[in-house]
């Protein structure tokens, strides 16, 4: 067939250079030839001339570039053997025209497919692009079908292209009429799906509230979300839709307890819809008996925020009435640091795509670490979405994220379903770790700091792991191992590269094995280490291994390494948890972490008890022999404390402060480490007296208002209450160990008293 060149009047729609169009006539009459449908999608981008205005003809062929590479990107990764992508093709300026085929019609297909695309390329573009570019808007996006077979293929292209240029122009008609029909279907009859998946808070394990999720029906065009709201957006139906997906949710969600909270998706348009202030919301919640204090608007941004002055007094509005805000994708898209500086939120929701694998990415962790710290300063709290793994979960846990969300801690569920127990579990582990005992080294062991990199047998050449150094450039050294999976030794990046380098390095190198040229005496610790060993024995090596990595194993198995950069961000970490937690005196635990470990065991239901351990007459003491002698006094009581607890893993220790301090135990081990501390109390006191005061077995000193009395020598109260049923959080625990020590305080010299001990 000879292809026929389009008439002058037709040009307007189609490149200028000749042989596009030919490859374009070509590519679509082979498809129709091979009975396929073929979509002609044109895509121009929005408001383009404030770019060329703004920026001048440099700049803007780098923007096209940019946009060109990443719909490029974008339409390849959506091709399947259901959707044929032909060609991309870039006509003029910020115009381009995509060709793509199927085997049979499916017009749902190409929509939900170019919807997702529209959203990804945004997403891409908007983070891809230098700091420059403010002024992406979007792109116009329409498509048409052509049937096989093949007819008058240059008038059907020019037809297919300019109704698609026509529908790219007002993009809901690009939709089938019943496409539009089952929409309108679905929010007359309101047939939306809710949907709730439980966020946990970080801390204790517990369920801190759900965000409601909305689906169009199963079966139907609209099931999927993106499907549902990007329709409602463009055809101005998002204010109408958003209403009835927030009346399921709060009719559906079921009982809540008061301390938890539901996350509510909002648009900003929305939020700025005068239609949205009258108080429907506050009337839905009365009528369930919620309140706006249990309700947290999420802040969804597939738009951006205009003007954030407005919007900032539409969301002050709301506060004042006790809801609460959050930033949902931070770190991707439009959520900005500007976003967040400018709402001031309650709740930060980082993306998922930066949670993605965040136990082997360190400037992931290091991301984390630096919201972590900017939630603590703008009195913000910070949630991790996306979480799918037992390693995600544990490295935010550790990093000090508050809250998480993923299908590796629940599901998205109707009706609401509690969490998983393995996310319980893998909290309680790393909360432990997190903040309880991260002054106490021992505690963090090697395996809390594990990193994977590959491993080789001994028989490979030099040449192939300069290859896979060459292919993966984040990969730093490899690990040799056995037939066992036994380490044998290790090759660093560098060490090879100077191997290969030297004089007749790669001749003499490259076709010997590995085994030949690797390290064999490398650092290898057991999993259980802890990690002041671990840190000691680093570095005891040679200057010039001094940063290889140390190789973690269980008995002879290989687990992974650990680098000396990660050893040193742990202990950084570690002395930095110390002063912000540690009693700054004694150094053990401090009034936040004693309340943590209560609520964990309150929420164990473990039958424990708690001590309140108190000086009698410290203050005489302190002011008859100075505050240096108190602090000695303290902290001999302290290493007291230490001593009889050390040999019992389930015990903790803590310092509320100035006389003092509490120890949680079972209840088998409370009058047995009780009666141990008072006998070693009473065989060290002595060397804290002079001789009179001692052999007289008193002191005198003023009183508070300042007359001289007597007091006898300090001894130890000690009162200790069970943590059972009766008791719901920490106040509540410490308000009654304070009334059984006030008991103890009663009886003259050392004294004990333990809840229900002698019933």
């Amino acid at each position: 067939m000879v292809l026929k060149i389009v008439k002058d009047s037709l040009r307007p729609f189609l490149s200028n250079n000749y042989g596009q169009n030919h490859k374009i006539l070509k590519s679509i009459y082979d498809e129709l030839s091979s009975n396929h449908y073929v979509y002609v999608i044109y895509i121009d981008l929005v408001d383009f001339e404030k770019v060329e205005d703004s920026y001048g003809d440099m700049h803007t062929q780098e923007f096209l570039k940019a946009f060109a590479n990443i719909l490029t990107e974008q339409f390849q990764k959506m091709s399947t053997t259901d959707l044929i992508l032909v060609d991309i093709y870039h006509l003029w300026a910020d115009d381009f025209v995509v060709i793509l085929s199927t085997k049979t019609l499916n017009e749902e297909l190409v929509l939900k497919s170019l919807s997702k695309l529209e959203y990804d390329v945004e997403q891409k573009f908007t983070n891809t692009l230098p700091g420059y570019f403010n002024e992406y808007y979007g792109m116009h996006l329409g498509f048409s079908t052509i049937a096989p077979p093949p007819k008058q293929i240059d008038r059907q292209y020019y037809k297919a292209l300019k109704e698609a240029y026509k529908i790219s122009k007002r993009s809901y008609n690009s939709y089938p009429k019943h496409i539009s029909k089952e929409f309108q279907a679905i929010v007359n009859n309101k047939k939306i799906e809710s949907l709730f998946q439980p966020i946990i808070s970080l801390d204790t394990g517990a369920e801190f509230g759900w965000e409601a999720l909305s689906r169009g029906p199963r079966q139907s065009f609209f099931y999927s979300p993106q499907e549902l709201f990007t329709f409602a957006e463009k055809t101005e139906a998002l204010f109408a839709l958003e209403k009835i997906t927030r009346e399921l949710s709060i009719q559906k969600v079921g009982n809540m307890q008061s301390n938890h909270k539901l996350f509510l998706n909002v648009n900003p348009t929305v939020m700025n819809d005068p239609e949205f202030s009258k108080g429907v919301t506050r009337q839905l919640l009365s009528e369930y008996n919620l309140s706006p204090q249990q309700i947290v608007f999420e802040i969804t941004e597939r738009t951006s925020i205009k003007d954030f002055h407005n919007f900032r007094r539409t969301i002050d509005h709301y506060r004042n009435q006790g809801y609460l805000v959050a930033v949902d994708d931070a770190g991707a898209g439009y959520s900005s640091l500007q976003t967040i500086a400018e709402i001031r939120p309650d709740f930060i929701k980082l993306d998922m795509s930066i949670v993605r694998d965040i136990d082997k990415d360190m400037v992931k962790k290091a991301m984390v670490d630096t919201f972590v710290n900017l939630t603590q300063k703008i009195n913000s709290q910070l949630i991790a979405e996306g979480i799918e793994t037992h390693s995600e979960l544990s490295v935010v846990t550790k990093l000090g994220v508050q809250y998480a969300q993923g299908y590796y801690i629940g599901r998205p569920s109707y009706p609401k379903t509690t969490v998983s127990t393995e996310s319980i579990q893998t909290i309680s582990q790393a909360s432990n770790k997190k903040i309880k005992n991260n002054w106490l080294q021992k505690d963090i062991v090697a395996n809390d700091l594990l990193t994977d990199i590959p491993t080789v047998t001994g028989e490979i050449t030099v040449e192939q792991v300069a290859n896979l150094f060459e292919s993966q450039s984040d990969v730093q050294g490899v690990v040799v191992l056995d037939q066992a999976s036994k380490p044998i030794g290790f090759l660093l990046r560098q060490t090879l590269y100077k191997i290969l380098i030297a004089r007749y390095g790669v001749a003499l190198y490259y076709k010997k094995p590995i085994k030949d040229v690797m390290n064999i005496s490398p650092l290898v610790v057991q999993a259980g280490t802890p990690i002041n060993v671990v840190a000691k024995q680093a570095m005891k090596r040679d200057a010039q291994h001094l940063y290889d990595f140390i190789i973690v194993v269980d008995r002879d198995h290989f687990l992974g390494i650990i680098t000396v950069q990660n050893l040193l961000e742990c202990l950084t970490q570690m002395k930095v948890e110390q002063a912000r937690y540690a009693n700054p005196l004694t150094g053990l635990a401090g009034n936040i972490i004693i309340e943590k470990e209560i609520e964990e065991r309150l929420l164990r239901r473990s039958k424990d008890v708690v001590m309140y351990i108190d000086i009698d007459f410290f203050k005489p003491y302190n002011d008859t022999y100075g505050f240096e002698h108190g602090d000695r006094f303290i902290l001999m009581i302290s290493k007291i404390l230490k001593h009889v607890t050390k040999k019992h893993q389930d015990a903790f220790l803590g310092h509320i402060g100035g006389d003092d301090f509490v120890i949680i135990c079972p209840a088998k081990l409370a009058r047995k480490i009780a009666e141990r501390t008072i006998a070693v109390y009473n065989r060290v006191i002595k060397y804290y007296y002079n001789e009179d005061d001692w052999q007289a077995q008193s002191i005198v000193s003023t009183d508070r208002i300042g007359q001289q009395c007597v007091y006898p020598l300090s001894t130890l109260s000690i009162g200790a209450t069970y943590i059972d049923d009766s008791l719901n959080n920490a106040i509540q625990v410490g308000e009654k160990a304070a009334a059984l020590k006030k008991q103890a305080k009663k009886v003259a010299g050392n004294s004990i008293v333990i809840e229900h001990e002698n019933e």
